[in-house]
């Protein structure tokens, strides 16, 4: 009987452990590559001489993307990007968007294997549904032009948008550089392609909304309470003194799921949604999926050690006494 009592106690412990817990932080390493990109029309020796620039980071670790972390707090999700990449150290380009969809609507093209090395707008099957812009970080996608410099502790107000059909009102990657093409809501491309542009960066992928697209609709209007998704942001270097920063979106999921009819937040404590962050270069981007399940209801654990209980007083019942 004593064996039977550690056995039962160690269950109910066990489930008033699980009853109520909160599901802990998530963090997605870059592990996604995504295409360079190449115009139609493009010839094969073109293609190879972009393909030769081909790896995680174009342009060395100062584009370099570690990793992003999400965290819930009630109906807000807060979304953190580690990354070396600090807009105020380059003139070209600038913090990109943080593009936002359901799991299940997150299909890029190619493998996990490969990182995902083929799939760019243009050929992933993805369908990114909203975008969250940081303002004062960015300028306006109708406006945008050098990288706009900040200091390495700032914070600020984000809107949210709802994107077109088809990743409709999705600017592609680009730099501002002299004899470079302007950006437009169609991709742009440099070296190899384009003799008067020496610079190469990942082209056709998703960077920044288009907020004067007739595609898009802004979700965190003022003047329209029901669809006012609530959104900020702030950028810091990053706790660990590794010489990293961290720039996190946080924003009003539940207003977002409402506004949208999805479902990113699961439960009281948990979620389930894709993402995408890049520099507008997209020298360097990272995709992937955040999911926590929800924890067991804390009826269905003890009902559970209950039900263990019986059997364990069962087998013991039955056990056959030994001859005397």
């Amino acid at each position: 009987m004593k064996h039977l009592a550690a056995i039962t106690g160690a269950i109910l412990l066990a489930a008033s452990l699980h009853a109520g817990g909160a599901a802990a932080d998530e963090t997605v390493m870059d592990n996604y590559t995504g295409a360079i990109g190449y115009p139609s029309g493009a010839t094969q020796d073109q293609i190879n001489a972009a393909n030769a620039y081909q790896t995680d980071s174009i342009g060395g670790t100062s584009f370099n993307i570690i990793s992003a972390t999400a965290s819930r707090d009630g109906d807000y999700l807060t979304v953190t990007i580690n990354t070396n990449y600090n807009a105020a150290d380059f003139n070209l380009t600038e913090f990109g968007d943080l593009f936002i969809t359901t799991s299940t609507d997150w299909n890029p093209a190619g493998t996990a294997e490969n990182d995902y090395d083929t799939d760019d707008l243009a050929t992933t099957k993805t369908t990114w549904l909203a975008a969250i812009q940081a303002t004062g970080i960015n300028t306006d996608a109708a406006n945008a032009t050098a990288g706009v410099g900040i200091t390495s502790s700032v914070e600020g107000t984000a809107n949210a948008y709802q994107l077109g059909a088809n990743n409709g009102g999705i600017i592609p990657s680009y730099v501002t550089a002299s004899g470079c093409p302007a950006q437009s809501d169609t991709p742009t491309y440099g070296w190899p392609y384009d003799s008067s542009c020496g610079y190469i960066w990942r082209y056709d992928q998703p960077v920044q909304v288009d907020t004067n697209s007739t595609y898009v609709n802004w979700l965190s209007n003022p003047d329209v309470s029901s669809d006012d998704v609530d959104a900020s942001w702030s950028f810091s270097p990053d706790p660990s003194g590794n010489g990293t920063y961290d720039l996190s979106y946080t924003f009003d999921a539940a207003t977002l799921d409402a506004d949208l009819g999805i479902s990113l937040l699961q439960g009281t404590d948990d979620y389930d949604f894709a993402f995408s962050w890049a520099e507008t270069c997209a020298n360097d981007i990272i995709q992937g999926t955040f999911w926590n399940a929800p924890e067991p209801p804390s009826i269905v654990l003890f009902g559970t050690a209950l039900f263990g209980l019986g059997l364990l007083r069962r087998r013991a019942t039955a056990r056959p006494r030994a001859a005397s």
